[in-house]
């Protein structure tokens, strides 16, 4: 089992590997390269003060060494706002579009280590949903966000939109951007049913997987049948009216289909403040739709022996926006126990 705290956990807020891209891929280039820093250099600072022809000219130490001693409090000053916008020595971020066939995604990556860390996030929101957990992510381990086609800075994709062309666009964009397993993947809300998918598809390629309040494939169906065929009727018609253009109904039918988790270690975290479905006008609905949720989310904890279920107190859906550190510890945790 991991080494995750259980159902009862109390929440708290706040507190090596290299990647080689295959650049035939890449429409424009993506900011780090392998051995190199996406932070400005002594050359590349110098020649911003004296132009390139004078790095043609002279090596970085010999222009320095050429420099009146009187100037360098002035230029340590000068080089201050650059020197911390790369963050000292930090993660290296790289991004970039990737080229998936036909179309390109938009990934974002930080950090160096194994297992990469990938994020999936819910419908019709692009990777800064995960803003505020990348970055502490980055501190211990690779970690890489990305806009499903359609969606943020990625192009549009053949439509309707499945969990099964997720699947493969991903499946294609880690290969592409040369970021090489294993993987944890991390999944909200519609995300969530994606991971499930590619790990049961790709569980050679998993080390573990973390669901967000995720949606369950049995969702809809179930739905139905506490809000009654007159009431279902009335919103049906909207499950797929949305930007990303994703069937739902066929989406879950595919991960409903695809299985169990096998072995692979599994954390179903699950918000501890559900808010009324907008469509729910009863007290006695909103209730039934609340136990519904919880129900299906333990429902997920049988996918995989080696599983974990959490509450996060203070949360709503988002959890990565209502208590980011909670899911950083757990990512942690998850990416530690792999490494055992």
């Amino acid at each position: 089992m991991l080494g995750v705290p259980g159902r009862d956990h109390s929440s708290r807020e706040g507190d090596n590997g290299e990647w080689q891209v295959d650049r035939k891929h890449l429409r424009r280039p993506v900011v780090e390269q392998k051995n190199r820093s996406s932070c400005p250099g002594p050359a590349s600072l110098l020649t911003a003060l004296g132009g390139r022809g004078a790095e043609r000219q002279l090596a970085p130490q010999a222009r320095l060494r050429q420099l009146p001693k009187a100037i360098f409090p002035w230029l340590w000053w000068l080089l201050l706002p650059a020197i911390a916008a790369c963050g000292g020595a930090g993660a290296v971020v790289e991004m970039g579009l990737v080229d998936v066939g036909g179309h390109q995604l938009y990934i974002n990556c930080a950090g160096k280590g194994t297992p990469a860390v990938v994020l999936e996030a819910g419908l019709d929101s692009a990777n800064d949903a995960w803003n505020q957990v990348l970055p502490g992510v980055a501190e211990f381990t690779r970690v890489c966000g990305y806009d499903r086609a359609g969606v943020g800075q990625s192009e549009a994709g053949p439509k309707p939109r499945t969990s099964q062309n997720i699947v493969e666009d991903l499946h294609r964009l880690l290969g592409n951007a040369g970021v090489r397993g294993p993987y944890v993947l991390m999944g909200h809300s519609f995300g969530g049913m994606n991971v499930r998918l590619y790990a049961a598809q790709h569980p050679q390629e998993v080390a573990g997987v973390v669901l967000v309040d995720s949606l369950h494939p049995d969702a809809l169906s179930r739905l139905q049948e506490v809000l009654g065929e007159i009431a279902w009727g009335m919103i049906a018609s909207q499950t797929n009216e949305n930007d990303e253009g994703v069937d739902l109904v066929q989406s879950s039918a595919q991960v409903g289909a695809a299985g169990t988790l096998g072995a692979t270690p599994l954390v179903v975290l699950t918000a501890g403040r559900r808010v009324a479905a907008p469509f729910s006008t009863s007290p006695h609905i909103a209730a039934r739709l609340e136990g519904l949720w919880l129900e299906l989310q333990d429902d997920m904890t049988g996918l995989s022996p080696n599983s974990t279920d959490i509450i996060a107190q203070r949360s709503g859906h988002s959890i990565q926006r209502d208590e980011p550190q909670l899911v950083v510890d757990v990512i942690r945790q998850v990416v530690e126990s792999s490494r055992r």
